[in-house]
């Protein structure tokens, strides 16, 4: 069920790589399951009892599926087991060597570096990650003999059950939280306290934690779980234990003399005291360094071919909606990114800067509850770019809260001085302005975990004698 999910449609892929026949539903048909079913994946659309029979083995649900769905309740009537995604996942992951990914933000990133970084070391991984990669034949799935890398996504109140070899922390921060009724289906925590005892718990479970020194507290964290952080002398004669990724000083992997071009960046690996050589990168931002090091880390210690490993990462152009490249129009550069947390706001603003243009941001706030939490956030990193358009808010099927809504951001920017924040609500008001406004030296940098993904393309077709659709 919900096969058109990214993380569904992942799953699918790889059980019927292993030779399962699958078939799935969702309400609506998308692009992914288009995909499915040009892969001999039967899609249905909606969801009855109807669909399941007999022929049925066993039935698999995103978390945000209730019990008392009424496709649930046919299967538990026929004696059908039931599993969540996430259990099944980790059904995948478990007696192999693999590698775990989670944290607050560069989830995907870092594990389709790990990936690929695998790739090109020789090991052949089995991947599960949370976007499309032309590396994976445009696929966010890949069937491998080697290691198995997965995302796992810490606002699915299961992750913790997952028990990697190697558990990837990238960072962690408050998103998913909402206290009572709120809280579901799309906030899994009631709170930070309660989400970092799961991020405990699920250290404790895998053999190595590899994590980045950079993030505040995280040391701490770490050592919580019970595992002994290494020093730079440390001799590879056990892989349990903790390893230190970062820029920062007595990390165990740390990336100096770091230089940055237009769109990239390149940096030289310190293991311990040891040089491993440089690196180049061909997506910006010194997050994307930080990526790139837990990537470099996981290869290294599951016995990757170093060099080979670096010289995948410099030629990796990065997951699909992360500063994803769209187009050129008249001299401006169309960029789309994921960003829809006041942290990776600033991280994707930080790398924008890189290139040397005019930033001009399109934001769409995602979710109510979100928005309510972090407009001020939200606000404050914005000020960063040279131009911002603010679009409605995009409620991603979360029921209003009352005085929570996008014009809140833009206003208070202005209150804050910044001079040129403009409130256009419709995607048809940002296409005129930018269509109207449009630079040579431009970086137009859309935002937002919504549907702006679509923007992007629309400008790029977009005339003012052919209106491009407004969304209704």
């Amino acid at each position: 069920m919900a096969v058109g999910g990214i993380g569904v449609s992942g799953l699918a892929r790889l059980l019927q790589a292993q030779g399962h026949t699958i078939s799935g539903c969702d309400q609506n048909l998308t692009p992914l399951t288009a995909q499915l079913e040009t892969q001999n994946i039967t899609v249905l659309q909606g969801h009855s009892s109807d669909h399941i029979t007999l022929s049925v083995d066993e039935l698999i649900i995103s978390t945000g599926i209730r019990q008392d769905h009424p496709e649930v309740q046919a299967a538990r009537a026929q004696q059908i087991p039931v599993r969540y995604r996430i259990e099944a996942l980790g059904d995948l992951m478990r007696g192999v060597s693999s590698v775990g990914v989670t944290g607050t933000h560069g989830k995907t990133s870092t594990s389709s570096l790990t990936a690929v970084a695998l790739m090109g070391g020789g090991l052949d991984p089995t991947a599960f990650v949370g976007s499309t990669l032309p590396e994976f034949d445009g696929s966010n799935v890949r069937l491998g003999g080697g290691p198995f890398v997965a995302e796992l996504d810490e606002s699915d109140p299961l992750f913790e059950f997952v028990v990697p070899q190697i558990a990837v922390l990238t960072n962690l921060e408050a998103d998913h939280i909402g206290a009572g009724d709120a809280k579901r289906p799309n906030f899994a925590w009631d709170s930070l306290e309660h989400l970092t005892d799961a991020i405990v718990r699920y250290l404790e479970r895998a053999n190595t934690v590899v994590f980045c020194a950079d993030w505040p507290n995280l040391n701490e964290l770490v050592r919580s779980s019970g595992h002994s952080i290494h020093a730079s002398e440390f001799n590879f004669s056990t892989l349990e234990g903790a390893f230190s990724y970062g820029l920062s000083e007595g990390s165990f992997y740390r990336a100096t003399q770091l230089e940055f071009t237009e769109y990239g960046s390149s940096f030289t690996v310190l293991r311990g005291f040891e040089e491993l050589g440089r690196v180049t990168l061909s997506i910006p931002g010194k997050h994307s360094i930080q990526n790139a090091l837990a990537a470099l880390a996981c290869a290294d210690l599951l016995g990757a071919n170093y060099a080979g490993a670096a010289k995948a990462l410099e030629n990796f152009r990065g997951a699909a909606r992360r500063f994803d490249v769209k187009g050129t129009l008249r001299g401006a550069l169309i960029v789309d990114d994921y960003a829809h947390h006041p942290t990776e706001v600033t991280a994707t603003l930080e790398a924008a800067r890189q290139s040397g243009r005019r930033v001009r941001v399109v934001f769409q706030p995602h979710r109510y509850l979100r928005t309510a939490e972090f407009w001020q956030g939200f606000a404050d990193t914005l000020m960063a770019a040279d131009d911002v358009l603010m679009l409605d808010l995009y409620s991603a099927g979360e029921a209003p809260i009352a005085g929570v809504k996008a014009e809140n951001i833009s206003n208070r920017m202005l209150e804050w001085g910044h001079a040129s924040t403009h409130f256009v609500g419709s995607f048809e008001g940002a296409l005129e302005h930018l269509n109207r406004t449009l630079e040579p030296n431009d970086l137009i940098l859309t935002m937002g975990a919504g549907d702006i993904t679509t923007l992007g393309p629309m400008l790029l077709a977009y005339s003012p004698e052919k209106p491009a659709m407004v969304r209704l």
